[in-house]
């Protein structure tokens, strides 16, 4: 964050740690078989996940805040697609996916404003409370 901060340099971080992203990062970029799914402000993001993995994700995350079975996020037990195939990657493996799902792969679209833009690629808008 120093370097940042003095140099005014773009910093990229990689990382499975998502205590840490929340901490050192601005905006986040969610990936799933080498595709972008999700990118958001960080807040925007860890606030409110629209992707099916991303919720998974953050669903994995320690706290010391009790979860119930319902806060749980599960994922069907399917291998996940090829790189390759044009349907959504996630598809197999999404407890949401329906039959549009297996059409060609959505480009990313903004469902955000054009100040603060939250990209998803996902026919379905997944917020917190479903």
């Amino acid at each position: 964050m120093k370097l940042h901060k003095e140099k005014g340099l773009t910093i990229l971080l990689i990382s499975h740690d998502l205590n840490i992203v929340r901490h050192l990062c601005n905006r986040v970029v969610v990936m799933y078989l080498g595709r972008v799914v999700e990118m958001a402000d960080v807040n925007e993001l860890y606030d409110n996940p629209m992707h099916p993995y991303t919720r998974m994700l953050f669903e994995s995350i320690l706290t010391d805040k009790k979860k119930t079975d319902t806060d749980k996020i599960t994922v069907n037990e399917v291998r996940p697609l090829k790189r390759d195939q044009e349907m959504c990657a996630f598809y197999g493996r999404c407890r949401y996916a329906q039959d549009k799902c297996q059409e060609k792969a959505l480009e990313l679209r903004n469902i955000g404003t054009e100040e603060n833009p939250h990209l998803l690629r996902c026919c379905l808008r997944i917020g917190k409370d479903e």
